[in-house]
């Protein structure tokens, strides 16, 4: 308010309600504080705007593009990757997918997959999850796992006994 105070109020809605002012007693300055910059982690988000911009535009130059940051230690730059990576065509890159060898990018080109693809994808999908050495990973990449194999049970079927013998 121009007084300097703070008002609020509450209540309403056949409760009791009350306006309250609020004023600084203190000895500190309260002249506003200036503009404040932050230009951490600008390129990380500059490259995550990049990728957005590729959301629903079908081309098979925005799966090379994206593809390298499946793995990026990033994980709003992976989630935008694999997001640009979902609007194309399954299968322009469902191969591509299940022959991943960096564990990272292997997770979400599954995730993908799963959320993508067909229950036909389900065996090669619970395979390439296999592939995943669990112990060379850490916890955020063995969370992301467990969510590919739920995400792959969930979305392309129950599988085989022995698909399902083989994640245990």
């Amino acid at each position: 308010h121009p007084d300097g105070a703070m008002y609020v109020t509450i209540g309403g809605r056949k409760t009791q309600s009350g306006m309250y002012r609020i004023t600084y007693t203190g000895s500190e300055s309260t002249a506003p504080a200036g503009a404040v910059t932050n230009d951490e982690g600008l390129e990380y988000r500059e490259l995550r705007y990049s990728l957005e911009r590729l959301h629903g535009a079908q081309s098979r130059y925005t799966i090379d593009l994206a593809w390298p940051y499946l793995a990026h230690p990033d994980r709003a730059i992976r989630f935008a990757a694999r997001i640009a990576i979902e609007h194309q065509p399954v299968d322009w890159w469902a191969d591509r997918a299940l022959v991943e060898e960096n564990p990272v990018a292997l997770t979400q080109a599954v995730i993908a997959l799963a959320r993508n693809g067909k229950p036909e994808h389900h065996a090669n999908a619970i395979a390439a999850l296999n592939q995943a050495d669990w112990k060379s990973i850490g916890d955020s990449q063995r969370v992301d796992l467990l969510r590919a194999y739920q995400l792959v049970f969930i979305r392309l079927g129950k599988g085989t006994e022995e698909s399902r013998k083989s994640v245990l």
